[in-house]
């Protein structure tokens, strides 16, 4: 069944190709807009159990663009533009539709590893070169050694840096409403 899953998301992947622009902003979430399809992704986290922050300070103090912290059950994203020291939500731009969509994948690699939420997490490809093959179709090579680096840098080991290459190259192929029902239906057992 894990190979199922993983085969249907990177299939997935593959047949649903499309970042959302900002033109497809059309419903709203506190107040800003957000498109249906995001909305869809937040809901589906909720639903998992894990909380979405915005622009919560103790979360977006370290100048990351979002985080999972899987023991806490939360997911966060800092906004680009959010003004400080108040971290009022603002209008998503692409890049913190991204972030959203990134983290989601993390939460994915959590709930994949079949223990629950806040459990180990486990890698979406089955294979090496599976996950070789996704990532450099998904992302420039550019791209891939910057994660590489900076994920290095910062203390990351290989493993950590592999679902860090998962969550980028995924965010940036899989549609924010495919990533939803990945999530309804693969953490919806915990």
């Amino acid at each position: 069944m894990l190979k199922q899953l993983a085969t249907t998301v990177a299939l997935a992947a593959t047949a649903f190709f499309s970042p959302v622009s900002a033109e497809e902003i059309v419903t709203v979430r506190g107040g800003l807009s957000l498109d249906r399809e995001h909305t869809a992704l937040v809901q589906a986290i909720n639903a998992a159990g894990v909380n979405v922050q915005v622009n919560v300070g103790s979360n977006c103090n370290s100048g990351s663009d979002g985080v999972y912290y899987p023991g806490r059950a939360v997911l966060a994203v800092c906004q680009d533009k959010a003004p400080q020291p108040h971290w009022s939500e603002v209008r998503w731009t692409a890049n913190d539709l991204d972030t959203l969509r990134h983290e989601a994948v993390h939460l994915l690699q959590d709930c994949n590893a079949q223990d629950g939420v806040g459990g180990y997490t486990r890698l979406w490809f089955e294979t090496e070169q599976e996950r070789i093959d996704f990532v450099q179709s998904a992302l420039s090579q550019d791209k891939i050694n910057w994660i590489i680096d900076t994920y290095a840098e910062a203390g990351a080991d290989t493993f950590d840096i592999k679902a860090e290459l998962e969550a980028f190259s995924i965010a940036a192929t899989v549609s924010p409403g495919v990533l939803a029902n990945a999530i309804t239906t693969t953490c919806s057992a915990y």
